[in-house]
């Protein structure tokens, strides 16, 4: 933003929109041995290609006027100065927002072919999964601020934050209602403090990760909802369903009751934790969604689908391959 004033507050020139020093471009038509500057060419592909000049209403609106467009740090002058005035020029409404992001680095050293750093996307995915590497990138690097990459911590990302916590979770929850409960949600009773805590935890996480999107704060939101995993997984270590579950088993019907609560609760929070992860991780969620028997909202239902409460008592969970299997993932580099 303080570039894009800075320049402008400079003093703005007239653009050339052609060049007649390269024998490659477009040609510009009625004046032969121009071509038009690269960028005047490539900037007119957002409307060109989105159907901004089409006659069809339909087509027309369906991607124009742009909410958010995303762009990289380094073009922000012909993004944020010539692009506004060729769409005034045009007639053509403005983006509403345009959201710059930084660079990434790799073990803080700048990607570089001479360097021999640069990173092969497509072989991390097929070590650690996409999803997976979209979420390193998601919570390690800001939306707006440059950051780093460092396999070793994707690793670790991986082992302690997907694997350890969130595939964890959904793992023993699943199976101790199918041990437990004949592989029914079941229907919760009387809540303790315990539960009200983590149902708290559960509201206030939501709310975050709707404001923190709202902010395009893509590494908050992750973070806030790994705050609501950690909950979780707190919450059945304090509870400790085994106990109860043993005491159950010895006659006592109040444990009987408190079991109950304690899987549907804990079952209620996975469903909350994955949709709000499905912005983010959109096979975790779904995977997490039908290992409890349910299904994500459609989309738009947020924040109706985001209150407590909402997985149905009764149906039938299904558990299958663990999320994140560690010994999938070979050693980092």
């Amino acid at each position: 933003r303080n570039e894009v004033i800075s320049f402008v507050r400079s003093g703005l020139d007239d653009l050339s929109v052609s060049r007649t020093t390269l024998d490659w471009g477009i040609p510009v038509p009625g004046h032969p041995g121009h071509v038009m500057y690269v960028w005047i060419d490539a900037l007119n592909n957002y409307v060109t290609a989105t159907g901004v000049l089409s006659n069809d209403d339909n087509e027309r609106l369906r991607f124009w006027p742009c909410n958010v467009h995303v762009i990289g740090k380094d073009i922000i002058r012909f993004h944020a100065i010539y692009w506004p005035a060729m769409l005034l020029s045009a007639g053509i409404p403005l983006p509403a927002i345009v959201l710059v992001h930084g660079f990434l680095t790799v073990n803080g050293a700048k990607i570089s072919k001479s360097k021999g750093n640069v990173i092969d996307p497509l072989a991390l995915v097929d070590q650690y999964g996409a999803e997976a590497l979209r979420y390193y990138l998601l919570r390690k690097v800001p939306t707006t601020a440059d950051g780093d990459f460092s396999e070793g911590e994707l690793r670790q990302s991986y082992d302690s934050e997907l694997a350890n916590q969130l595939g964890n979770l959904l793992n023993r929850t699943v199976r101790m209602i199918e041990r437990y409960h004949a592989g029914a949600i079941p229907t919760p009773h009387a809540q303790t403090a315990l539960e009200e805590v983590l149902m708290q935890t559960a509201v206030q996480v939501a709310a975050q990760v709707e404001a923190e999107l709202h902010e395009f704060a893509l590494h908050k939101a992750t973070a806030a909802i790994w705050t609501l995993v950690s909950a979780a997984n707190k919450y059945v270590v304090d509870v400790a369903p085994w106990n109860l579950a043993q005491a159950r088993a010895n006659g006592d019907d109040q444990a009987a009751q408190r079991l109950a609560t304690t899987l549907y609760t804990t079952a209620e929070a996975l469903r909350l934790i994955a949709e709000l992860l499905r912005p983010f991780l959109p096979l975790t969620a779904a995977a997490i969604a039908q290992q409890l028997g349910s299904a994500l909202a459609r989309e738009g239902a947020w924040p109706a689908a985001l209150q407590w409460g909402l997985l149905t008592p009764g149906i039938s969970v299904q558990a299958e391959a663990t999320l994140f299997p560690k010994a999938h993932i070979g050693a980092a580099k």
